[in-house]
């Protein structure tokens, strides 16, 4: 079994303390967690992915690539990327048109079976989308029933997952194209410095911990 890195794009502590999702409670209270600290590259979430998976800043990107080069993490890793938002369709193993209402249960089972297929043999890299496509288009919403699929899914998949590292790279969304600054971190890697924030390319060394099989519980 290969290591995971799974992001759930505007997962929010504010919501996730209000809404009281039981399996990341739980992953709360028993594993490592940690803030995710994201001030400049919170306003489209290739900005963010990109920055992780090349191992760089870029606070060039503002749109979707048209197209993907080499990328450090995935090169150092052999990582599959699966439904990454750094082009539209989403980039990897499984493509979902950002713009659409592509529903929440649709982009759940298609992740989670990719990823799945794959784990044992290669580390993933995978994202959820369904948070920030939805909260940036619907403000009236119910987040916490859209919480509850997503924690239901996070169940399902980390029962059979050893080694993971779970983020988000930015809040909600406040307005348009500009999220929270702080994102969750729940991990089976301790974090580099438990009194600070985690960088996002502090995400980046921490999968690549994971992978060098250095994980400390």
């Amino acid at each position: 079994m290969k290591p995971l890195l799974i992001g759930i794009d505007s997962l929010s502590y504010s919501s996730f303390m209000k809404c009281q999702p039981r399996v990341l409670l739980t992953l709360f209270n028993d594993i490592n967690r940690g803030v995710v600290v994201n001030r400049t590259l919170n306003k489209h979430p290739a900005q963010a992915w990109l920055s992780i998976l090349d191992m760089k800043i870029d606070h060039s990107v503002n749109t979707f690539l048209s197209s993907v080069g080499k990328l450090k993490l995935v090169e150092m890793t052999g990582a599959t990327l699966v439904n990454i938002p750094i082009t539209n369709p989403t980039y990897g193993e499984i493509g979902i048109d950002y713009r659409a209402e592509v529903e929440i249960e649709k982009e759940i089972e298609l992740v989670k079976k990719s990823i799945l297929s794959k784990i044992q043999e290669k580390p993933v890299i995978a994202d959820i989308t369904a948070l920030d496509r939805i909260l940036s288009s619907n403000t009236k919403i119910d987040k916490c029933k859209l919480y509850e699929k997503v924690d239901r899914f996070i169940g399902e998949l980390l029962s059979k997952v050893d080694d993971f590292i779970l983020f988000s790279p930015y809040g909600e969304p406040t307005k348009e194209n500009v999220h929270e600054e702080h994102g969750v971190y729940l991990a089976t890697v301790e974090r580099p410095n438990s009194r600070r924030p985690l960088e996002l390319l502090e995400i980046s060394l921490q999968f690549l911990k994971l992978n060098k099989g250095t994980k400390i519980y």
